[in-house]
């Protein structure tokens, strides 16, 4: 389990985690999470909490193992690439992502 707060940004070597199972990032001033956590196959819970600056993050339908994926209070983020691909997740929480747009992401 890795829990990181206040990042301004996400080092691409994160990728390297193979192993890991939880990913939180919580009140961070990150604009982008890096295409490597694509790599985190073994990922079962992802959170994003109070990332107000975050805008884009790369596709997740490699982590098919996640069965969890809060996302919180990321007001800019416009899109979850590869959600719909997503077989094992269990619980999708959205709260105060208000650019979101349901519809785009379930196709």
């Amino acid at each position: 389990k890795v829990v990181l707060g206040s990042l301004r940004e996400l080092p691409e070597e994160i990728g390297r985690l193979t192993s890991l199972r939880v990913l939180q990032l919580a009140e961070g001033h990150m604009q982008k999470i890096p295409e490597s956590v694509g790599r985190l196959t073994n990922l079962q819970e992802l959170k994003e909490i109070l990332c107000a600056d975050l805008k884009t993050i790369p596709d997740i339908s490699n982590l098919q193992a996640l069965r969890r994926l809060r996302l919180s209070n990321c007001y800019r983020l416009m899109d979850v690439p590869g959600l719909s691909k997503l077989r094992c997740l269990e619980s999708l929480k959205l709260d105060a992502c208000e650019a979101l747009d349901m519809n785009d992401m379930i196709k």
